[in-house]
């Protein structure tokens, strides 16, 4: 669960990044294919809500803030797999 209460699915395969809104039921893609975030396994929340994804496929971590400026934090991690935070 994110610090706004949807729930983020990481999508290895469809390769980006989507939140759900349990209330509503709304869908948002919030790392689009295509974009900073390759292939993410699994996120994780910062108290400053700085999002932390794993990139399987690139061995990466990767930091999304809350204004949506994507850095990776590190790229020489093979299979990079699950993150807490």
């Amino acid at each position: 669960t994110g610090p706004d209460g949807r729930i983020y699915v990481a999508q290895v395969t469809g390769s980006q990044i989507s939140a759900l809104d349990l209330s509503t039921g709304v869908v948002e893609t919030v790392s689009a294919k295509g974009g900073d975030i390759i292939a993410p396994d699994d996120v994780a929340f910062a108290d400053d809500g700085t999002l932390y994804a794993t990139e399987v496929m690139d061995g990466r971590v990767s930091a999304r803030d809350s204004a949506g400026r994507t850095r990776v934090l590190r790229d020489d991690l093979p299979c990079a797999n699950g993150i807490t935070v």
